[in-house]
């Protein structure tokens, strides 16, 4: 169980990112279920496809966003080239 001190302003970026945390596990578990080489950590997701390439999946809650949301990016590359594109925001968005 996760303890947050927050104000009502911003239990919605709070609940949005436990519930992005909690598909981030579940894909996890699938993966591991099917045989795929994968890691996580609290927002993201990453497959090993084949020699070194990685794949991942890395999600953002922006708490400026009135409306609220979860927004994923999809990284690839490999080694310090994945690091690098996953701290700096990814491919891809998906919504």
């Amino acid at each position: 169980l996760n303890r947050y001190e927050c104000n009502l302003a911003d239990l919605h970026v709070i609940l949005l990112q436990q519930v992005a945390s909690q598909i981030i596990r579940w894909l996890h578990e699938e993966a591991l279920i099917v045989g795929i080489k994968a890691s996580r950590d609290f927002l993201s997701l990453s497959f090993e496809v084949e020699q070194g390439e990685l794949v991942g999946l890395v999600a953002h809650v922006d708490p400026e966003d009135s409306e609220g949301g979860i927004s994923w990016w999809l990284v690839m590359g490999k080694g310090d080239e994945y690091k690098l594109q996953r701290e700096g925001g990814g491919h891809g968005f998906l919504t």
